[in-house]
């Protein structure tokens, strides 16, 4: 018992090409790696044999976006002038251009980032928060907090702000490998 027919299925591939095509990478024209030979009788099951397999996109793994960060920059795929492609397909392109440019520069300018780095920019970002939370707590004695204090409260909140949210972005980018810490496998 098969829950898809094999007029369903040729159907269903259709679609799925033609979606693939308005939407997928700009270099997949069509999806290669299946061969499908449907028979036209409903007793019998499609036969599907593989060609070869699908190419993979560079976002697809963790393990090769660190490859891709090492190698030298790619040319990102580009449309002639009277070329056009739909809206997503584009946004795609940006996102995988804006990637690769942030690889190629983040792996350019940071080189090689000790733990004892990571632990001091910890340190700091502690030292930053229990810094504002102390002088919160100091301008609360008395009855009124003056501008001068205000003005104290939102730089340390700022900075304890812009440290934390650099300690998050470095920990995301050792996890996906653009970022190599010495003694830390990816």
């Amino acid at each position: 018992m098969s829950l898809i027919e094999p007029g369903d299925l040729s159907n269903q591939l259709r679609s799925a090409r033609s979606w693939l095509k308005d939407t997928g990478p700009a270099n997949l024209e069509s999806p290669p790696s299946l061969k499908v030979d449907i028979d036209p009788s409903p007793s019998l099951p499609a036969k599907i044999s593989e060609t070869k397999q699908f190419p993979t996109l560079p976002s697809e793994t963790a393990a090769h976006s660190a490859k891709e960060a090492k190698r030298p920059k790619k040319p990102v795929p580009t449309l002639g002038n009277n070329e056009s492609v739909a809206a997503g397909q584009y946004d795609r392109m940006i996102e995988d251009m804006i990637r690769n440019e942030s690889q190629a520069e983040i792996t350019q300018h940071v080189i090689k980032v000790e733990r004892s780095e990571v632990a001091a920019l910890i340190k700091q970002v502690a030292r930053a928060k229990g810094r504002y939370l102390a002088t919160l707590l100091e301008s609360s004695k008395g009855k009124s907090v003056p501008s001068s204090r205000i003005e104290d409260l939102k730089q340390l909140r700022e900075t304890y702000d812009e440290l934390l949210q650099g300690l998050n972005d470095l920990r995301s980018h050792i996890v996906n490998g653009t970022v190599l810490v010495v003694g830390v496998r990816n």
